[in-house]
């Protein structure tokens, strides 16, 4: 099936993450766990539905979560998106 015109140009990432700065310092965490900035600025720059792979733990609400260490995804629900 063809993807139309349309439809690439509402898949684009949202103005913040144009201007987001592609460099987060934090301390080291477990193994694969994502520091908490990350959940942030994902949500700030793209329209759901959010997953996170690889994840450990609980899923966030509004996240559905991928991995041999995640623990059963919560429903995805409305999130805010900040513009």
């Amino acid at each position: 099936m063809a993807v139309q015109q349309q439809d690439r140009k509402d898949a684009r990432t949202l103005a913040p993450a144009r201007k987001q700065v592609n460099l987060i310092a934090s301390r080291k965490r477990e193994h694969s766990r994502k520091p908490d900035e990350l959940y942030d600025i994902v949500v700030r720059c793209s329209r759901p539905p959010f997953i996170e792979l690889f994840a450990r733990g609980p899923a966030r609400p509004g996240w559905s979560v991928w991995g041999a260490e995640a623990e059963p995804a919560a429903p995805l629900g409305d999130v805010a998106v900040k513009d």
